[in-house]
């Protein structure tokens, strides 16, 4: 919090609890709490893809938010087309292409009734691994972020 670093809420849970449980009613309070302490402007709220719940972007009120995303109902192939086609390509070394940009037709939660959030992405495509071995099929990894920022994909990641 503040431009010092400080952490305004912390909450020990138990291991066995599910991340996301009460997440939503601690976030409503951790941004009722900033707006009583009368700082002024937006906050920067991060989390995990354990918490990237659509009810969670209810609580996040008019504060900016990075929320990681696990693209695991995405096609990683599906993926990598659509990078191509809006995102930028990154300078890498031989047989790696990583691509970055944002897509801009992703709902939280896939509830259709929500607004979209812009995801921002890096999609990473090794075509010949580190030691220069040629892959005989392109390994692919995909990266994505929910945010509300009004910056360059490379600023989130």
């Amino acid at each position: 919090m503040g431009t010092q670093g400080h952490m305004l809420e912390c909450e020990l849970r138990p291991s066995k609890q599910h991340c996301q449980s009460g997440t939503t009613a601690f976030i409503a309070r951790s941004v009722e709490t900033l707006q009583t302490l009368g700082l002024g402007g937006k906050c920067l709220l991060r989390l995990d893809s354990g918490n990237a719940a659509a009810d969670n972007f209810d609580a996040f009120g008019d504060h900016y938010f990075i929320v990681k995303r696990n693209p695991r109902r995405e096609c990683p192939e599906q993926m990598l087309a659509l990078a191509r086609r809006v995102g930028d390509k990154q300078d890498s070394r031989e047989g790696k292409n990583v691509y970055t940009g944002f897509f801009d037709h992703f709902h939280p939660g896939g509830d259709q009734n929500r607004p979209c959030v812009p995801v921002a992405f890096e999609v990473i495509e090794r075509t010949i691994d580190i030691d220069g071995q040629k892959l005989l099929v392109p390994k692919l990894e995909v990266n994505t972020w929910w945010t509300n920022l009004s910056c360059r994909a490379k600023t989130v990641l």
